[in-house]
C-alpha cells in the first residue's frame, strides 16, 4: 500500500504537477496488477479541487484533515500497514 498526500500549494510548477501526475500514474499501473494499492491523504483540499485535479484519485476512499486531526491519520496508517492487518 501507498499513500498520496495532496495539499494545495501555490507554488507548484508545471514539473512538480506532472512530476507528482507521473508517480500517481506509475501506482495506478502497480494497482493494476498488485490489487488495492493507494490510501489519498487530503489536506486543506475540497472535493471539488481533487476532482479537477486527478478524478480518479477523488473517486477514492481518503483520510482528510478536514474530517480528521494529524494525530488520528497517523494512528490509522499505523492500523492499516501493521503486520496483522488484512485490509491492506
Amino acid at each position: 500500500m501507498a499513500t498520496a498526500s495532496m495539499a494545495p500549494d501555490e507554488e507548484y510548477d508545471v514539473f512538480v504537477s506532472h512530476a507528482y501526475k507521473a508517480e500517481l500514474n506509475g501506482l495506478f499501473q502497480v494497482e493494476t496488477i498488485n490489487g488495492k494499492t493507494i490510501l489519498p491523504i487530503w489536506h486543506n483540499l475540497t472535493k471539488k479541487q481533487v476532482v479537477e485535479y486527478s478524478p480518479i484519485i477523488a473517486d477514492r476512499k481518503a483520510m482528510t484533515t478536514a474530517s480528521m486531526t494529524p494525530k488520528e491519520i497517523a494512528a490509522e496508517l499505523k492500523r492499516l500497514f501493521a503486520p496483522d492487518n488484512t485490509e491492506g
